[in-house]
């Protein structure tokens, strides 16, 4: 079962997330990561589901709304996809994304992008399959301020 995330189960989120931090061997304060998430929860600025086997939270999305002057519209970002090591091969990452096509389409989303570390093929192959296309035409470049 796919839940959106509120105020009220933003608690079920947070061992997965420090789990989905640890992976990408990022230190996480819980305490700054929680304001971050209300703050964005509080002000509309994020869309966040969460996947559960029975009570038990597994994996979740977060998905961020932007705009494209070149698509001219509404583009999500999906920003962040964790399922949780004793979930994964279920199917549970597959749901997510189709969630946030789901969200897109009701949104009148132009697009979805979605971006991965370089060694995570595991994560391409399943955006590949689920039709995510590798850009060619632009260089994503970023700058830490």
């Amino acid at each position: 079962m796919i839940k959106k995330v509120t105020l009220e189960n933003l608690e079920d989120l947070m061992p997965l997330f420090h789990q989905y931090m640890e992976f990408y061997e990022r230190p996480i304060d819980d305490k700054e990561f929680r304001a971050f998430l209300i703050e964005r929860l509080s002000n509309d600025e994020a869309n966040i589901f969460l996947s559960y086997e029975g009570e038990q939270a597994n994996g979740f999305v977060v998905i961020y709304e932007s705009f494209s002057s070149f698509s001219l519209g509404r583009i999500f970002v999906l920003n962040d996809l964790f399922v949780h090591k004793s979930a994964r091969n279920k199917g549970i990452g597959t749901k997510l994304i189709q969630q946030t096509f789901d969200l897109a389409k009701e949104k009148n989303a132009k697009r979805v992008d979605i971006s991965t570390a370089l060694t995570n093929t595991k994560a391409q192959n399943l955006y590949q399959h689920m039709g995510f296309v590798m850009n060619n035409d632009f260089c994503y470049l970023n700058l830490s301020i």
